[in-house]
């Protein structure tokens, strides 16, 4: 927000609160060690800012599965320096992430895949729903070949049931099996 201002705008009423709270930013970043991974406060922000659109993309695309209701309403803007963190647009109305994350949940065909753990004990089995929002018309019966993937390991993953789309989505559960798919293992934060 701060960026914002210019020789045309060159205050606001949130300029002294918005520059502190940058500020802030700056010295957390530096603090605990976090410019590797944000160099700048932008693309810490940026970095908000998609995960935020992420979630409403696998909002709109869980609306859309569930077939249940008529519409959706999604936060849009900030109307206040103290709450500036749960719309898709700040005070100024720039956008907080690239629109097109969620544009892709609008799609009139998309297909959702979900694992129905996050986490899995090691040695466990997972099991992944692939979802098709299908407005387009897919009928009949269809071939879809998944394969999860590490960098050093492929596992064929085989439709539990056949697909047969029907008019508005059609479901299929997938075995995904950690103990032949080693997943890969992450350090601690």
């Amino acid at each position: 927000m701060v960026h914002s201002f210019d020789a045309q705008h060159p205050t606001g009423y949130e300029l002294a609160d918005m520059t502190k709270i940058l500020d802030g930013y700056h010295q957390f970043l530096d603090k605990w060690g976090f410019r590797q991974a944000f160099p700048t406060d932008s693309s810490l922000f940026q970095a908000i800012g998609y995960r935020t659109y992420f979630f409403w993309q696998r909002i709109v695309e869980q609306t859309r599965m569930d077939n249940a209701n008529d519409g959706l309403a999604i936060s849009g803007w900030e109307s206040t320096t103290i709450d500036n963190h749960s719309g898709l647009v700040d005070n100024h109305r720039f956008f907080k992430g690239d629109p097109k994350v969620i544009a892709e949940a609008c799609q009139p065909e998309v297909l959702v895949i979900q694992p129905r753990h996050v986490i899995v004990a090691k040695g466990g089995t997972n099991l992944v729903d692939v979802f098709l929002i299908n407005e387009v018309n897919r009928t009949g019966p269809q071939t879809l070949k998944l394969t999860a993937k590490t960098r050093t390991v492929q596992q064929p993953l085989q439709p539990r049931s056949p697909l047969r789309p029907k008019a508005a989505m059609f479901t299929a559960s997938f075995s995904l099996k950690p103990s032949k798919f080693p997943l890969p293992m992450w350090p601690a934060c």
